[in-house]
């Protein structure tokens, strides 16, 4: 037996307006999960390739000093003392390539053979006592770009130290005014 259609009912397809409003919602919530995750992951990469570069600069920075017994100069307009130079006993190239732009996403990134200038203390605490354990001539990366939400970040890998202490102590020292960062590399 059939059974026949009501003519009171009517059978429309589609959705109600509050199904589609909560739809809307669930879809807006998981684009902005996706959206907060992708830029961690983003930042966290620009991190990473930071370390890295630093890691590669000092490695060959200790070559350098081990072979010529000076500080290596290496700056993006100057000199590139890690893939060319005349110093006796220079058995480079201590790096694959001169440009260390790549090194550093957020801005430029160089190397220098002091830390003198840079308005700061006149050597490095690197274990955080209140002592300052090198002094004059040393190697240190110099990173421009460097907002507080990244400076945090490379301080705590290098350090693991609040930020009262970025100034004067550990490897890592940042300069709000400019947005910059210094990283110890070789002594």
């Amino acid at each position: 037996m059939k059974s026949q259609p009501h003519p009171n009912r009517s059978h429309k397809a589609g959705f109600a307006a509050s199904e589609l409003v909560v739809v809307v919602l669930v879809l807006a919530i998981l684009m902005g999960v996706v959206k907060m995750r992708s830029g961690n992951l983003l930042n966290q990469t620009k991190i990473t390739k930071i370390t890295q570069t630093v890691a590669k600069l000092s490695s060959a920075c200790a070559l350098f000093h081990s072979d010529t017994a000076h500080y290596a100069l290496h700056k993006q307009d100057g000199d590139k003392q890690l893939t060319l130079s005349e110093l006796p006993g220079w058995n480079g190239p201590y790096l694959e390539d001169s440009d260390l732009s790549g090194g550093n996403p957020l801005g430029e990134f160089s190397m220098d053979s002091s830390h003198t200038g840079f308005g700061l203390a006149t050597g490095w605490d690197l274990d955080s006592d209140g002592v300052e354990e090198v002094f004059g001539p040393c190697n240190v990366a110099v990173l421009t770009g460097i907002d507080k939400q990244t400076a945090v970040k490379l301080d705590h890998y290098y350090d693991a130290d609040p930020l009262e202490g970025w100034k004067g102590a550990g490897h890592f020292q940042y300069i709000p005014a400019s947005k910059s960062g210094l990283i110890f590399l070789y002594k």
